[in-house]
């Protein structure tokens, strides 16, 4: 029982710093076991292993990004592996910029709704970099006259300005 619990605990730590690897893992189990169905015991370990192997090679190369992403300070304060990731994530930040009726100029704002890439994961994007500095802080225990959240009486556009102004 205390190895399940173990089991259980460092299986949820696993999860919650990347779902995807957890995934991986158990899809690539059952991705090895049903390739080695109907196959000879030495054909079994033989396809196994290479299975494993080029399995193990992709987690290598996957966590090797990790060393040689190049951060860019101009546009964003942490490690962009690829253009297009960067593009994405600050056309998201020009959403959100125009979402709080921030000043920008008008390639900026032009860049926000171009045609090229779009799509609504944007929005995701944009939202959840409010929602990392969004309304969990005293701005959302505050209260206005009452004992209400200052989130719940502010109409939707000021509830966006007091909760997402802060610096992502």
């Amino acid at each position: 029982m205390l190895i399940a619990i173990a089991a259980g605990v460092a299986l949820g730590f696993l999860y919650s710093l990347s779902p995807m690897s957890v995934w991986f893992v158990v899809l690539g189990a059952a991705l090895v076991r049903l390739a080695m169905r109907g196959l000879s015991p030495r054909e079994a370990r033989w396809v196994a292993g290479l299975l494993i192997t080029a399995m193990a090679i992709r987690a290598v190369i996957v966590a090797a990004l990790f060393l040689f992403g190049s951060p860019d300070r101009i546009y964003v304060p942490f490690n962009v592996f690829f253009g297009d990731e960067q593009y994405m994530i600050v056309r998201a930040l020009r959403q959100r910029a125009v979402w709080l009726d921030l000043p920008m100029r008008v390639e900026q704002f032009s860049d926000a709704f171009e045609i090229y890439g779009r799509t609504s994961y944007l929005q995701v994007i944009a939202a959840s970099i409010c929602s990392t500095s969004c309304c969990t802080s005293a701005a959302a225990s505050s209260s206005i006259a009452s004992s209400a959240p200052r989130s719940a009486v502010l109409p939707r556009s000021e509830r966006w300005r007091s909760c997402c102004s802060s610096p992502a």
